[in-house]
């Protein structure tokens, strides 16, 4: 309604809404029946063309045909050329596209269901002459509460417009067609625009392992429209490794770590036979790779027998841990390795856990999870751990460290202990519908500040004592989710998951794959396939037609191997009002609207908050206001606070002097 007070002539000065004029009856059905037909625009794209490697020819000119879109406006083309002797050159040029009569709507971009607006369809005469013209307006999805059609006198150059009043019933995506008919010429755009549920996102999800079932009830108050399920099938964790070790193997020699990570787990993933394929240019580089490696890694090592991140540093018992375990393993597999190295590099472990303990509060978790990393490596070498009981199960072990306590306990054969300190390992971690996971507990960039190491530890613990423990299933899906692409986030975590994948696959007797994997909806089968070898590609199926109510999915599997299974089901729950609640965050909005007041001194305006208790107008500016109260220390929040339909963020508000 305001927007229909003024308009924009044709020289661009606003005044008062007259071009659209009354018609007389018999004037309008006059001409009823001599429309020019209207085309549909429906393409409307920000960009027509892009061609990285346009080749001209002998003469220097290239020729390009390039069909525009549905949008008029005026474009702009940029050529850039360069010559095979590296001269470089480059122009634009622009175009405008129009026609002699256009139809535009003025709409919000989304509604929400529920809503009532107004619609705006703007004809637009280009010609030199007045033009009778029909205004109509149809809507799929909406229902429009005025006549469907308006009749208009459109003068030379100008414009007329006509509003229809429309009321958002139904969610998904409303298909609005505005059309201008005149005698000479005319027009249609139409524009697909969401109506959004009227409620709160909800999601219900379950996480098995082969064969299984879940029987599952959406709430009556789901809108049907938004209700969205899908069924992740995965492949067990081992088929991860193969694109992974060609990602550890291409990264280029760095620090000690990155040196180890290179080839420590191609020598793991060697020893594992079938659990894992070696990608063919790592097994036929295998013996130089780890030759070098071995070779780079004894050049690190420090006159204290210990290692840091470079040759010159100050040697970590993080790191050297971590190379220990790297030289049993790669003796194990049959490789030379340096004994009075590995000797050297146990002294210092055995020399530097006589050091007092850090008082540094802020330190003291790096200290303890460095000191179970240590006994670690020890009782792979088959040394004393006895020490460890001082610092195993007290409040300054992270759940990193308590993961490589269980499996330095149990590399000892102390299974009573190690399987004490698992049960706390498991009171920890952070298990949800599908996921699991243990968190950092560590202050940030320390070595040990890696959650997605720290459960690749935690599940190498469990993998050693408990391989069947039902969590695992949703430990290993959160480690699928979390991959990226062939790898996770560095090759230090990268490495960690390699070795407890092949940890569990031996644990659980997986092999390559021959699998007849079926699964059904409600008795309706939705997805049946054979899988064999070692896929690293996940399967991704629609969960149709779910009832509100009841629901039963069913996954068979059948052969030799393991698969994972998860499903999530989305849904917008709508009531009538909302009670704030909170989980972990408490989130308070508040809307005010900003009362523009003139500063004659310094002739700006200064905006004033008034609390927004009545309607918003078109041209109002309204403030919000977002407060967070978390419970607990957090790294970060995202807040995802929505617009009302037909609000704009202003994007550049420093303008704005708020007092």
């Amino acid at each position: 309604e305001v927007l229909a007070e003024s308009r924009v002539s044709a020289n661009g000065a606003v005044g008062p809404l007259a071009a659209k004029a009354e018609l007389a009856d018999d004037a309008f059905a006059q001409g009823k029946g001599d429309f020019a037909p209207a085309n549909v625009r429906s393409d409307f794209r920000d960009t027509i063309l892009w061609l990285p490697t346009q080749e001209t020819n002998d003469e220097g000119i290239a020729d390009v045909v390039v069909t525009f879109p549905d949008n008029l406006t005026e474009w702009r083309l940029t050529a850039r050329a360069i010559t095979l002797d590296d001269k470089v050159g480059q122009d634009s040029y622009s175009v405008k596209t129009s026609l002699p009569v256009i139809a535009r709507l003025a709409a919000p971009r989304f509604f929400v269901r529920g809503d009532e607006s107004s619609l705006r369809v703007i004809g637009q005469n280009n010609l030199d002459m007045d033009l009778i013209a029909r205004i109509k307006l149809e809507a799929k999805g909406l229902i429009i509460q005025d006549p469907l059609q308006s009749a208009a006198i459109i003068s030379a150059k100008n414009r007329a417009t006509a509003d229809f009043r429309i009321k958002a019933d139904e969610t998904g995506t409303a298909l609005i067609t505005a059309t201008v008919l005149t005698d000479q010429a005319s027009d249609a755009m139409q524009l697909p625009i969401p109506v959004l549920p009227h409620g709160i996102k909800d999601n219900i999800a379950w996480a098995s392992s082969n064969s299984d079932s879940w029987n599952f009830s959406i709430p009556l108050s789901a809108d049907p429209n938004t209700v969205n399920g899908k069924l992740f099938i995965s492949p067990s964790l081992a088929a991860a490794v193969s694109p992974a070790l060609s990602y550890l193997a291409g990264y280029p020699y760095g620090c000690t770590e990155q040196t180890m990570s290179r080839f420590y787990p191609s020598v793991l993933a060697s020893q594992a036979g079938d659990l894992a394929m070696l990608p063919d240019e790592i097994l036929d580089n295998l013996d130089d790779m780890v030759a070098k490696g071995l070779k780079r890694i004894y050049n690190f090592q420090h006159d204290d027998g210990g290692w840091g991140y470079w040759k010159h540093d100050d040697s970590s018992l993080f790191i050297t841990s971590y190379v220990i375990n790297g030289l049993l393993d790669a003796a194990k597999a049959g490789y030379r390795t340096q004994d009075y190295s590995l000797n050297w590099a146990i002294e210092y472990l055995e020399r530097a856990l006589e050091n007092p303990v850090s008082t540094d509060n802020y330190y003291r978790v790096v200290d303890a999870d460095s000191r179970a990393y240590a006994y670690y490596a020890l009782a792979r070498a088959e040394r004393n751990i006895d020490g460890l009981g001082k610092y195993v199960g007290t409040k300054d072990m992270s759940s990193y460290g308590l993961s490589l306590s269980v499996l330095a306990f149990a590399e000892a054969g102390r299974t009573v202990e190690a399987n004490l300190y698992l049960d706390e390992l498991l009171s920890r971690v952070s298990e949800f519908d599908t996921v699991a996971f243990w968190k950092s507990e560590v202050p940030r960039y320390y070595w040990n500040d890696d959650q997605v190491e720290a459960t690749a530890y935690g599940l190498n613990a469990i993998a050693k004592l408990r391989p069947n423990d039902p969590i695992v299933a949703k430990i290993v899906n959160w480690l699928l989710l979390e991959r990226k692409g062939d790898r996770w986030y560095s090759t230090k975590d990268t490495a960690a998951i390699v070795k407890a994948a092949l940890d569990l696959a031996k644990a659980t007797n997986e092999e390559a794959k021959d699998l007849l994997v079926t699964a059904s909806l409600n008795g309706q089968e939705i997805y049946s396939s054979r899988l064999t070898g070692q896929s690293a590609e996940g399967i991704e199926v629609d969960l149709p037609n779910l009832d509100l109510n009841k629901n039963k999915l069913v996954v068979n599997v059948e052969g030799q191997g393991t698969i994972y299974s998860s499903a999530n089901i989305e849904y917008f729950a709508e009531q009538d009002s909302y009670q704030a609640t909170t989980d972990g965050l408490k989130i308070k909005r508040t809307f005010e609207r900003l009362e523009p007041v003139y500063d004659k001194k310094n002739q700006n305006y200064i905006y004033k908050r008034k609390p927004l208790n009545d309607a918003v107008e078109v041209g109002d500016y309204v403030l919000v206001s977002v407060e967070i109260d978390p419970d607990d220390q957090y790294r970060y929040a995202i807040i995802n606070e929505p617009l009302p339909a037909g609000f704009r963020v202003v994007e550049n508000d420093q303008v704005f002097k708020i007092n």
